[in-house]
């Protein structure tokens, strides 16, 4: 598949001045403290990428003035809800209630963190036992 672009703009080398002097005028100011009308940059269209495929879409570039730059979404700072031995607790049972031969598979699990309920789960212990529990199917 070959796609040919063919781009036409006649003021290319006048566009490239201009910007070339707004660029030196940028760098060194004090070789040029004002602006004539001859150095401000003319109005023109925008040029046309063009395919000649009578088909396809034309497809043309944005000017300077069109392009608006985007400030990044911010990002959502609130800190994850808090998982408490309460609320471990209560899956585990909502889990039993919905499925009741999950019961030997969450006192293998406590046997696993060494504690008989779990409530007597310590804070650093809490978040890995809720993971394990979720993949039983508990929802906490």
């Amino acid at each position: 598949m070959d796609i040919n672009v063919t781009i036409k703009c006649p003021d290319l080398p006048l566009a490239a001045a201009v910007l070339a002097k707004a660029i030196l005028r940028e760098e060194y100011p004090e070789n040029n403290p004002t602006v004539s009308s001859q150095d401000t940059v003319p109005t023109a269209p925008a040029p046309a990428l063009v395919n000649p495929t009578p088909s396809s879409p034309v497809m043309t570039t944005p000017s300077p003035a069109q392009i608006v730059p985007t400030a990044p979404a911010a990002v959502p700072t609130t800190p994850a809800p808090q998982i408490t031995g309460d609320m471990v607790a209560k899956a585990g049972a909502d889990l039993i209630a919905a499925n009741p031969a999950a019961m030997g598979q969450l006192n293998a699990l406590l046997q696993k963190y060494g504690v008989s309920c779990a409530q007597e789960l310590r804070p650093d212990q809490i978040g890995p036992f809720a993971t394990e529990m979720r993949a039983l199917g508990a929802r906490v």
